[in-house]
């Protein structure tokens, strides 16, 4: 769905701040650890609307997903971190 799109979208821009955010002379932040990337790979594995299936007790329904699934919300957030650039999340997401 169009929905799920724009919240991978939003998973892969996610990832690319993260690859971003510590470089420069401007960084916000301290340079990220391979154990934050770890946990955020772990964070998103976790709110894939099929895991919140899964623990909520239902069976798994991609037809009632708006976020994507664990694997797809991993996979969206380290191309961003891993690609770097706003052309790693726009050309694989679009409507």
């Amino acid at each position: 769905s169009n929905a799920v799109k724009m919240e991978l979208q939003a998973d892969c821009y996610a990832g690319l701040w993260a690859s971003q955010a510590d470089k420069g002379p401007d960084a916000m932040l301290d340079p990220i650890t391979q154990d934050q990337v770890d946990q955020a790979v772990r964070t998103a594995q976790s709110i894939g609307d099929d895991a919140i299936q899964k623990s909520a007790g239902r069976s798994v329904n991609p037809e009632k997903w708006t976020h994507g699934s664990s694997q797809q919300r991993v996979d969206a957030f380290l191309r961003g971190y891993q690609g770097g650039t706003m052309a790693s999340c726009e050309a694989n997401f679009r409507r």
